[in-house]
């Protein structure tokens, strides 16, 4: 009798794990599920606008620009277990709850948190690197303040801890801010009005004066010169080609120390008048140190044909 009632028990206890795991709220997806279902993804913000977002994504279809499922974990709302995924795509991320429905399909139970686009002030979150699940229901999320493609990461790592309710995450743990990023640099571009004077020879000549500027807290890992131009030819004595049409790109590897500047002098020769009306120069500190002011760091100089007489 002992031995029937201790299997009986054990045989209800496995019938009641078998119906929890078969509820409508119960059930938890992985990545790879996700990727390969119609999910609903919240719109994007900042240079991910172009992503695929709304009620019928399929991750694992999307040609570029293409959602991707980072990772999966489980989490809690409200006491009921939950899917919450990092879905990226492009430089956009966001952490995104679901739950199972009836028909075993994940449904969009809301959007936990966002990045904020690019931020080298370091005050938004700019990536959600990965996820993890947390104690009591909730989850912790590596956020950094610099996005960056290049060859080396500047940004500043900090797990941040969230409980989600209805949808929405609302930090309970970890700093709240960043401290500023010592990995910054502030660079700036100048150059006047080239003036091209006609030779008797036919040809017109002038002279492009570029100066960049340091006006940052560190000296520069690297500088480097896009000038967009028709001057071809002229600007490659100088700089490379880039590879592409009318681009040639300035790369320097020693530092430029605060406050420094540098200057840039290229002669331009043109058989004629239709060569260019504009030069458009970037200046940036290569793949390294992201820019306080990016604003600056371009200008479209002006050229003009000065006839003779005049």
């Amino acid at each position: 009798m002992r031995r029937l009632l201790t299997t009986m028990c054990v045989l209800s206890a496995v019938l009641a794990v078998g119906a929890a795991d078969s509820s409508p709220s119960g059930g938890y997806f992985t990545a790879a599920e996700l990727a390969a279902s119609s999910i609903t993804v919240p719109p994007w913000t900042g240079t991910s606008t172009d992503c695929p977002a709304g009620a019928a994504v399929r991750p694992d279809q999307h040609r570029a620009p293409e959602v991707d499922v980072v990772g999966s974990v489980v989490a809690e709302d409200s006491g009921q277990p939950i899917s919450v995924a990092l879905l990226s795509c492009g430089r956009g991320s966001q952490v995104v709850a679901y739950r199972r429905a009836r028909n075993q399909r994940p449904i969009f139970a809301g959007q936990v948190l966002q990045n904020s686009g690019l931020d080298p002030a370091g005050q938004k979150i700019a990536r959600i690197w990965q996820i993890r699940s947390g104690a009591n229901g909730t989850i912790w999320a590596e956020v950094g303040d610099y996005d960056d493609w290049g060859s080396r990461q500047v940004d500043q790592h900090q797990w941040r801890n969230y409980l989600i309710r209805h949808g929405h995450g609302q930090q309970i743990g970890g700093p709240t801010s960043f401290p500023p990023n010592p990995h910054v640099t502030d660079l700036t571009v100048a150059a006047p009005t080239v003036v091209m004077s006609r030779q008797t020879n036919g040809q017109w000549t002038g002279t492009l004066v570029i100066r960049v500027t340091n006006r940052g807290p560190r000296p520069t890992h690297e500088l480097w010169l896009d000038i967009l131009t028709g001057f071809t030819d002229s600007v490659e004595q100088v700089c490379p080609p880039l590879g592409k049409s009318g681009s040639e790109l300035c790369q320097w590897s020693q530092p430029l120390a605060p406050g420094d500047s540098k200057t840039v002098t290229i002669p331009l020769t043109a058989k004629d008048t239709t060569s260019t009306n504009d030069i458009g120069l970037t200046v940036s500190d290569g793949f390294s140190y992201p820019d306080l002011r990016p604003d600056d760091n371009y200008v479209a100089v002006k050229v003009k044909y000065r006839k003779p007489g005049r």
